[in-house]
């Protein structure tokens, strides 16, 4: 049968220039050919899958010959002998003195070797590398499962599963015509845009949210970074941490005492922008009047119907006040029910001109980090705040984890909207929050980064750590268990 070359939908296109990293560690892993055999079990069943070509840049996919397969999976699936990915794991530990072209060994970029994804195996540990326009967060968790879990036939159900046709349209009947007052919820929301930036220019990416329906920086002064000498792209910073397992039952048991109603994912996200304004205000820089959400539209689809590829917008949002997680729940479920984030993608996969994503743009290879300490006066932008909650990661909890799920390690990785953009991704499992955090450290101090989310988990702020550790794919995560702190709401985020 000869499978013709095709293209991803214009939905996942939108992502085209994001780069994502998964590392997961402390697993008792399978065996590299164990995985290099699921890829190719379903490789063979369906090859015209996304998962199984060749890709390039502008979202063509190319069928793998089946004399090229084995090319293909030795280009996925590498292994490296280290005992460690790269993320500290111990608050005291110092990060070293990796310089940011450093990689673990094996590891490739997926989007140079034109693959969907690429596998780095460790002794206890796995990094999965890709490009967002390939799959979302909820696909690269059930993707994950499938390839490290118990089930060896979850991988092939997952990319042979029965996709949507046309989902963009099936969600807007089934939200607009199935229900008119989305409608005139959708008319009456308000449609806030980033603000700009301390030094009177917009933010480069401020409106470059998949949806947002503006290019990045458009129409705005760009801020020069770049070094005297021209370089790569610096690749983004993530600062790793995982919550003491107190901290998410005590912030429940705080919502249905002071809010009702209110959703875990709106208290953190108010929590976070709480701190982080007070990091950066501390400088003489105010937050911003919102933050950037990133909404799953499948909410819209009919039940029953599934997507692979990405579904999802980022919405910028202003509440009432950034500080109150109640003002926060109230804009988020008003979003949600007016159909925003699903017009927003719509709007934007019609649009010739719509952005292509978040886009990469940052400081070059050869700036240095933002400099910090005593005495030292650092003129720091208002960070542009996006959010990313998956909720539970519960297609994860089957997996071999060498000390239960209680144990699980998770780090994300994803480029940040823009030079001043910087990206919080939230994930729930074993029972605790884990919290990555994406920016540039050419702009950003790694310090004042890390003491805000310090003040959200509770923990003492690491003012002698930085994210100068080693890079996995391409970045430099340093990641720390949260040291037992009080489990309180911050003391600005809880009053409504």
């Amino acid at each position: 049968m000869r499978i013709r070359k095709v293209r991803l939908p214009r939905r996942d296109r939108l992502w085209a220039g994001t780069t994502v990293t998964r590392v997961l560690w402390g697993l008792d892993l399978p065996a590299p050919d164990e995985v290099r055999a699921r890829i190719a079990d379903a490789q063979r069943t369906h090859p015209g899958s996304r998962f199984g070509c060749r890709v390039d840049g502008a979202g063509r996919l190319y069928p793998v010959p089946a004399e090229c397969r084995e090319e293909f999976l030795a280009s996925v699936v590498a292994t490296s002998p280290e005992e460690s990915p790269g993320v500290v794991t111990s608050p005291g530990e110092p990060p070293g003195g990796a310089t940011p072209s450093g990689e673990l060994p094996g590891e490739r970029s997926a989007a140079e070797a034109g693959v969907p994804f690429t596998v780095t195996m460790g002794p206890s540990w796995v990094v999965l590398a890709y490009p967002h326009m390939v799959f979302d967060g909820r696909t690269a968790l059930e993707f994950l499962a499938g390839l490290l879990g118990p089930d060896p036939d979850r991988l092939s159900r997952l990319i042979g599963r029965r996709e949507c046709v046309l989902p963009v349209l099936q969600a807007g009947v089934n939200t607009y015509l199935r229900h008119p007052g989305a409608v005139l919820r959708l008319a009456r929301e308000p449609r806030p845009r980033p603000v700009t930036a301390p030094d009177g220019t917009t933010a480069p990416g401020a409106g470059a949210a998949p949806g947002a329906g503006a290019a990045p920086g458009a129409g705005a002064a760009t801020r020069e970074y770049s070094a005297p000498v021209p370089g790569a792209p610096r690749a983004p910073a993530c600062l790793y941490r995982v919550s003491h397992p107190d901290l998410l039952p005590e912030l429940r048991s705080w919502r249905d005492r002071h809010a009702p109603g209110v959703s875990v994912a709106s208290i953190l996200f108010s929590r976070f922008a709480t701190a982080f304004g007070e990091a950066f205000g501390a400088s003489g820089h105010p937050a911003r009047d919102g933050v950037v959400v990133l909404f799953d539209a499948r909410r819209y689809l009919p039940s029953g119907r599934h997507v692979t590829g990405n579904f999802s917008a980022a919405v910028y949002v202003r509440p009432r006040d950034l500080r109150d997680p109640v003002a926060m729940g109230e804009v988020l479920r008003s979003v949600a029910a007016s159909g925003r984030p699903l017009a927003a993608m719509a709007l934007a996969c019609l649009t010739p001109t719509a952005p292509s994503a978040p886009t990469a743009t940052g400081p070059t290879s050869s700036a240095a980090p933002t400099p910090t300490g005593p005495g030292v006066a650092v003129d720091l932008p208002s960070p542009l705040l996006a959010f990313s909650h998956v909720g539970r990661a519960d297609a994860l909890a089957g997996l071999p984890w060498s000390g239960g799920p209680e144990d699980m390690r998770i780090a994300v990785s994803a480029t940040p909207p823009g030079a001043e953009g910087l990206t919080v991704n939230l994930l729930e499992g074993g029972g605790r929050l884990h919290v990555s955090a994406s920016f540039h450290d050419a702009v950003f101090p790694p310090t004042v980064v890390a003491g805000a989310i310090a003040a959200v988990l509770g923990e003492e702020s690491p003012a002698s750590q930085s994210a100068g550790g080693r890079p996995v794919g391409g970045r430099r995560i340093v990641g720390s268990h949260a040291r037992r702190g009080p489990g309180s709401p911050h003391p600005s985020a809880g009053s409504s």
